[in-house]
């Protein structure tokens, strides 16, 4: 028997259970109560079991002679349906699987290729070890197991097989007999609620396994909604505070940010607008007051300041207005006081202070005016007293080099 239901189809908190739920199967079901009962049955008619947990799928297979076709049947079809899950085999497992990740880790073969997939796949399902963490691992319940099977373990996901002295007729009775009782489907919506029956999670699957939205709720009220597309953040995303109002809202491209994203405070004013490529700022971005005035507004290229910067106090006053490029500061910065009045306005080429250096008195009344190159001062400086008069005045071309 294959079931699509391989390590790929996790989320980061069931990082295992695939494969803990392979070991699950074999501690017994309604005919077959336990391990031993299991073993004792195949065993006893000089026939073999076993189970494999991949990335993509999980295997199970039982091999008798011809004329114990029947038993084998019963047998998996008892562990795949009816398996009870007890706790108690839970706790004793859970040691049995730490102990053989420790045996893997200390297998260069095994080390290898595990890591060889994290470095092609990165951080998602398909770079992780099948085998999952310690902390999944120590902590999945018995429920963890039910709700994961009922997910994946569905007839439009099963593939169940025979080679050898079986004719199809006889293969379709059988798999009618032994396994007819598995039902539900795995592109089915699910919900997971709570003993007093108060809905936590709700997802709605479209085409695959892999991709669905998903909703949480936190007493009642709706906390996130997002997509997903071969188990990436993809599409729609949405946060909101317990009034049930918006608090962020953007899109994901394959778990990457993209498009536009806004973000409010709870009672529904504007904070942020941002644009982002491939997780990276690009765009136009603004941010604001609490008051809902504009803080700033800045343009970024694939992650670098490009174009025109500005910033208003909470008042909406302008008080700064520069120009970037790929980064670095061109052209003329200019920043005012909170009366309006202009504070200073100093030139840059590449990042650098280079060109004139203007600076004023809050009462608008000239400090400072001289220029610079390559951030060093050059020509003349001069300083003034907030009253307009001057106080100092520095050649600095005859200091020479």
């Amino acid at each position: 028997v294959f079931a699509g239901a391989g390590s790929r189809y996790e989320q980061e908190h069931e990082r295992g259970i695939s494969h803990f739920l392979e070991h699950m199967f074999f501690k017994g079901g309604d005919r077959y109560k336990n391990t031993k009962e299991v073993s004792v049955a195949i065993d006893g008619v000089g026939g073999e079991f076993n189970a494999f947990t991949g990335k993509e799928y999980a295997g199970y297979y039982v091999k008798v002679a011809a004329e114990n076709i029947d038993l084998g049947c019963d047998v998996i079809g008892d562990m795949l349906c009816n398996a009870s899950f007890p706790q108690e085999e839970i706790e004793k497992e859970r040691g049995v699987i730490i102990e053989e990740d420790r045996m893997y880790q200390d297998t260069p073969m095994y080390r290898a290729g595990w890591d060889f997939e994290e470095l092609i796949f990165g951080d998602v399902p398909l770079g992780w070890d099948t085998i999952g963490t310690h902390k999944v691992i120590n902590s999945v319940q018995q429920e963890d197991f039910q709700k994961h099977k009922d997910r994946l373990y569905t007839p439009d996901n099963l593939v169940i097989t025979f080679a050898g002295k079986i004719d199809d007729g006889q293969a379709i009775d059988l798999g009618e007999k032994y396994f007819g009782t598995i039902g539900g489907k795995k592109d089915g919506d699910w919900t997971h609620k709570t003993e007093a029956g108060q809905i936590l999670q709700q997802r709605s699957y479209t085409n695959d396994l892999l991709d669905y939205e998903e909703l949480y709720r936190v007493d009642g009220t709706r906390i996130l909604v997002k997509s997903m597309k071969s188990n990436k953040l993809h599409g729609k995303y949405e946060e909101y505070f317990s009034n049930d109002q918006l608090k962020i809202k953007g899109e994901y491209a394959l778990g990457k940010k993209d498009g536009a994203w806004l973000s409010w405070a709870d009672n529904g004013i504007l904070l942020k607008e941002e644009n982002y490529k491939v997780d990276i700022r690009n765009g136009e971005q603004k941010y604001f007051f609490s008051n809902g005035k504009l803080e700033k507004r800045q343009n970024f290229l694939m992650g670098l300041l490009h174009g025109e910067s500005k910033e208003w106090n909470d008042k909406g006053v302008l008080t700064s207005q520069g120009y970037y490029s790929l980064g670095e500061m061109v052209g003329v910065k200019k920043t005012w006081y909170k009366n309006g009045n202009l504070e200073a306005e100093v030139s840059y080429r590449k990042g650098i202070e280079e060109g004139h250096i203007l600076k004023w008195w809050e009462n608008g009344n000239l400090k400072e005016a001289g220029a610079k190159k390559s951030g060093d001062n050059i020509g003349i400086w001069s300083n003034f007293n907030s009253s307009g008069v001057l106080e100092t005045k520095i050649d600095y071309s005859s200091f020479g080099s």
